[in-house]
Order: structure tokens, then C-alpha cells, then sequence
């Protein structure tokens, strides 16, 4: 287990998935990983100044850096905070941690949530029981269209790193089947493969057990990675 020297600043949550997650870097098997978005800079010849020019670039200045931020100032753009995206996983991950109960909490996120989607209930107890309740409304907005599908299993995920971070939460990377496991109203349309990481929570009522509280676009490249999916 390594420990990041880098602290969790607040940043935004990724826009809503189609498994939810889909849209959390978004990678299928092969592609390559999420890279940040560059900032257009204005290009324009300089002109002689005068009042009516700077006034205009005043408000061009606020309309770029309003298209470079999201809600409240915080970044369109991810960053994992434990490692530099795009890395090639390590090869003995899924068996280095099996036992971490950070990953013993993700795997029951993962069973309880695609038990809870399968119902079509987004309060179901259980899963409730698994996460945050800080970090409800940011799961459901990646996860809302889920609900309703059925999940023959859990949520299919293979380990390949966890990580202490300084605040004293804790990080979980894995490779997710994020589309073509569950299934909807269009039937099997093909499996991806998605890189994720979860953020989780010392749980306050019970010493050593952990909470998922969020959930970000992951840093390893897992189109070599294997996931296998089980059922029921």
C-alpha cells in the first residue's frame, strides 16, 4: 500500500453515466485514458487600446474562465488524486488486497447497489447501509439511470490498487464492466470496460469499516485487464 502526498481538494463530480459510469472516464477496452481539456486562449491581434477595449476584454476574460470551471468554481476537468492517469496497473492488485476492508466495503457497494438497481429502489436499506450519506446526492446523479435495470450479479469490478490518503480517507481503483452487464430496455448492446475510483469514508459507527462516498474517473489504463462478472 502506498500513501498519496497529494490532498483531496473539492472537485466536481463527472457528469451522469450511462451505466452511470460509462461517463467516468469513459473508456472502452483499448481506448485511451481521459486527458484533461486544454483552455482556448484568444488569439486575436492587439489593437490600439481604448475604454470601449477594455471593457470588452474584461468580459471576455470572465467568460473564459467561466467556461473553464464548473458549478461554484469547481473544474470541468478530473484529477485523480492517488495516481497520474493513464498508468499501466499493477499485476498482482486484485490479490495484494483482496482482504483490505476498503475493498471488502467496495465489493459490498457494488453487490447492494446492484441489488437496489435491480428493485428500481434507490432507498433500499442495504444499500444505503454501504455509503456516505454526504455523498447520496452525488452517487444518485451518477447512478439514477441505473436504477430499473436488471443486474444478474454484482457490479463487476477488479481491484488494482488502494491507497491512504492524508485526510485519513481511503481510495480504491478498479476496472468496472460499466456497460453490458445490467440490462434495459435495448437489450445487450456490448461490454466496456471503465476505469474508476472510489473515495471512502472512515464508517463512525463501526471502528475499521469503510463508506463509499464518491466516485471518480480512475487513473490505470485497464484494457488489459480482466473482469470477471459473477452471478446470483
Amino acid at each position: 500500500m502506498h500513501q498519496s502526498r497529494r490532498p483531496r481538494p473539492d472537485a466536481a463530480l463527472l457528469p451522469a453515466l450511462a451505466l452511470a459510469l460509462s461517463a467516468c472516464g469513459g473508456d472502452e477496452a483499448g481506448a485511451d485514458p481521459a486527458a484533461a481539456v486544454p483552455v482556448q486562449l484568444s488569439t486575436s491581434a492587439p489593437a490600439a487600446p481604448s475604454d470601449t477595449d477594455d471593457e470588452d476584454e474584461a468580459e471576455t476574460t470572465a467568460d473564459d474562465a467561466a467556461a473553464t470551471t464548473g458549478p461554484a468554481g469547481e473544474p470541468d476537468t478530473w484529477a485523480t488524486f492517488t495516481e497520474e492517469p493513464g498508468q499501466l496497473p499493477p499485476a498482482d492488485g486484485a490479490t495484494a488486497f483482496a482482504d483490505d476492508p476498503r475493498v471488502l466495503a467496495v465489493r459490498e457497494f457494488n453487490a447492494e447497489f446492484a441489488r437496489a438497481a435491480s428493485e428500481n429502489d434507490p432507498q433500499r436499506a442495504a444499500w444505503l447501509a454501504t455509503l456516505d450519506p454526504a455523498g447520496y446526492e452525488d452517487l444518485m446523479a451518477m447512478l439514477s439511470e441505473e436504477f430499473g435495470k436488471q443486474y444478474p450479479g454484482p457490479l463487476p469490478m477488479t481491484v488494482v490498487d488502494v491507497a491512504e490518503l492524508e485526510d485519513g480517507t481511503g481510495s480504491v481503483q478498479g476496472c468496472i464492466i460499466s456497460e453490458g452487464f445490467a440490462t434495459g430496455g435495448e437489450g445487450y448492446t456490448g461490454s466496456t470496460i471503465t476505469s474508476v475510483e472510489y473515495a471512502l469514508v472512515p464508517d463512525p459507527s463501526e471502528e475499521g469499516s469503510w463508506l463509499v462516498q464518491k466516485i471518480w474517473a480512475g487513473a490505470y489504463d485497464c484494457s488489459s485487464v480482466d473482469v470477471e462478472a459473477t452471478a446470483w
